[in-house]
């Protein structure tokens, strides 16, 4: 006889064994003896399953119909921590993702961390509109900035200048689906510099836009 392969937990366990069994009789029985058991097929392993990964949630893009759920922070490169030319250009690429990873999600905590008190600028035009926005439950639906690096002014004394040209998309403002509070147009072709300091890390200081 066999036993029956049989899977245990997330492991397949084949098992298979065979036995030849033989009735002694004795001589003056007149039985006749047993006949061997036919040997089975030996089982096949069974594959095991491959352990399912967790995923992480799918990102969901703010709308008319509700806000960001899910939206991952940008990652600060390794390159933007170092205090060097390269360094703060690529911090000031990196600040504008976490600006427009702020207008995407409606939240400015990533965005503070980047951010010195001094620049009032980065208060009045970032930081204040998004947190107003957070006071009364309501969602941000575009606005996020289309920017190109121009030039850079060489770090002096641990500061640093970067010059952006860029676009903002048209924006909008809801506090209940499909209900728009204000809006925004489309901003296009604008100048915008990043004064930049570095201490432990490099910080924005102030912003300048110069006017048309």
């Amino acid at each position: 006889m066999s036993c029956r392969s049989r899977a245990l937990a997330l492991f397949a366990v084949p098992l298979a064994f065979s036995f030849a069994l033989t009735s002694c009789q004795d001589g003056n029985d007149p039985a006749a003896t047993t006949p061997p058991s036919e040997s089975p097929a030996t089982s096949s392993p069974t594959a095991s399953p491959s352990p399912t990964k967790s995923q992480p949630p799918k990102p969901v893009p703010a709308s008319a119909e509700g806000p960001a759920k899910n939206i991952p922070v940008p990652e600060m490169p390794d390159a933007a921590k170092q205090n060097s030319k390269n360094g703060a250009i690529s911090f000031a690429e990196h600040y504008f993702e976490v600006v427009n990873y702020s207008i995407a999600t409606t939240t400015t905590d990533e965005l503070k961390k980047l951010t010195s008190r001094q620049c009032k600028l980065c208060a009045e035009q970032l930081i204040d509109p998004i947190d107003a926005a957070v006071d009364i439950k309501a969602w941000q639906v575009g606005g996020e900035y289309d920017y190109d690096f121009v030039d850079l002014l060489e770090p002096v004394d641990n500061k640093a200048v970067a010059i952006f040209n860029f676009d903002a998309a048209a924006q909008k403002l809801y506090r209940e689906p499909h209900k728009v509070l204000k809006t925004w147009e489309r901003v296009n072709h604008q100048v915008v510099s990043f004064e930049l300091k570095f201490t432990k890390d490099w910080e924005v200081t102030k912003i300048v836009i110069p006017k048309n």
